[in-house]
């Protein structure tokens, strides 16, 4: 999203959300915006070949963490104030998206051990 586009809130069937739900979406959206311009950032750097674009990891952390709690800022809005009817689904969707950044338990790297 770039900064000529806004999110305007709405969903498909239900009622539309609150001012309140409305702005912490835009709050994520703009979170969710600043991790993928890091991103785009470090990727170029590495396709540049520079060296140095580790220093975009600590950026990417502190913005992921800036999203994780504007997400749950607005879904815990959506529940407390229960202008949500699509709450499940947006909770599905939260877990999916958890389940998919969650490491492996073993910890093992690919390539150790015999084939």
């Amino acid at each position: 999203m770039d900064s000529t586009q806004h999110f305007d809130g709405k969903r498909s069937g239900g009622p539309a959300p609150c001012a309140e739900a409305r702005a912490l979406l835009e709050l994520y959206a703009e979170a969710v915006e600043q991790v993928l311009l890091l991103q785009q950032m470090q990727f170029r750097d590495v396709v540049a070949g520079d060296g140095s674009a580790l220093r975009f990891d600590l950026l990417i952390h502190d913005a992921n963490e800036k999203k994780s709690n504007a997400k749950y800022a607005y879904l815990t809005h959506l529940h407390v104030h229960g202008c949500a009817t699509d709450l499940n689904s947006a909770t599905q969707d939260t877990d999916a998206e958890s389940a998919q950044n969650t490491p492996p338990a073993d910890n093992k790297t690919f390539g150790s051990g015999s084939a």
